[in-house]
């Protein structure tokens, strides 16, 4: 299920994914899923979280993930790039000056420039 979290003239959506009770296939593995067991109580799971941004009803794209591989296959200066030709010249400066690539870092640009449009 794919939820807005920021809605205005661009829209940040968040989708969340789980995956329950990985079969363990080595003896690493099979550790790491009886702490799991022993620590959650219950069946482990993995939670994926992945962000979308909108403009203007156009199509949605990715612009993060929570996991160490993007799975649009787009790469982190790309997803920069489209997040600076959606929020304009002024706002390209500040996202390339910011180290941070961070989910907190995108949500708080898109609500600048939600606040002033």
């Amino acid at each position: 299920m794919v939820k807005c979290i920021e809605d205005g003239k661009i829209a940040l959506y968040e989708q969340k994914r789980y995956n329950y009770g990985q079969t363990p296939d080595n003896a690493l593995g099979a550790m790491a899923t009886l702490s799991s067991l022993i620590i959650k109580n219950g069946i482990p799971n993995i939670q994926f979280t992945s962000w979308y941004i909108e403009k203007d009803g156009c199509a949605i794209a990715p612009i993060k993930h929570n996991t160490f591989a993007s799975i649009d296959g787009k790469t982190r200066r790309e997803r920069k790039t489209l997040l600076g030709s959606l929020l304009g010249d002024s706002s390209s400066e500040e996202i390339y000056k910011s180290t941070s690539f961070s989910f907190n870092t995108i949500r708080l640009l898109i609500r600048k420039y939600n606040a002033k449009y």
